[in-house]
């Protein structure tokens, strides 16, 4: 029965504040997601040019197809965690100049070895250490290429997943056929 004298009052259709911020942050999600697998493939050419170089003959400048090792010593090592690993953060002193590096992955065996004065090796690739190596234990840094490439699939994947999957969830009800 429908009360005339008081008709009910029509419903809002505009969308809730929360539902537009979540909204644009699984755009965002969906956005970051194709970026990050879209640098993950455009760092594949670098990653096989860097798995085909090969220790210069010479001690020039590291060229690209070829990477300089230069000896080190661990000036300084800092360490943090973040994502369930850890990470050191190692200022190296090399002959001439002093240059820090970032080693994400850091493991325990790696840590027992990497203090400071340790005699080390830096692996130098276009102008970036891509490699240090303690002790025979060879440690990637964030500037190797081939870490790049594998951080890039993981979390560019993970992130298209959630945000299609969260669009996909959010408008599946305006996509349904209403029963006649």
């Amino acid at each position: 029965m429908v009360n005339a004298e008081q008709p009910s009052p029509p419903k809002d259709r505009r969308p809730r504040f929360s539902r537009i911020v979540l909204r644009l942050a699984l755009l965002g999600s969906l956005l970051l997601g194709a970026g990050l697998l879209w640098s993950a493939f455009s760092t594949g050419p670098a990653a096989a040019a860097y798995r085909q170089a090969v220790a210069c003959e010479t001690a020039s400048v590291a060229s690209a197809n070829c990477y300089q090792l230069v000896s080190a010593t661990v000036g300084e090592v800092l360490y943090g965690a973040g994502k369930g690993t850890r990470r050191a953060f190692v200022y190296l002193l090399m002959p001439g100049r002093g240059q820090s590096v970032n080693l994400p992955g850091v493991t325990i065996g790696e840590e027992a070895v990497l203090h400071r004065g340790a005699t080390a090796t830096a692996q130098i690739y276009r102008g970036d250490i891509t490699v240090v190596t303690v002790d025979n234990m060879k440690m990637p840094t964030d500037k190797n290429p081939l870490d790049q490439q594998s951080r890039g699939w993981w979390v560019g994947s993970i992130a298209l997943g959630v945000g299609s999957i969260g669009l996909l969830a959010d408008f599946r009800p305006r996509l349904r056929v209403p029963h006649l």
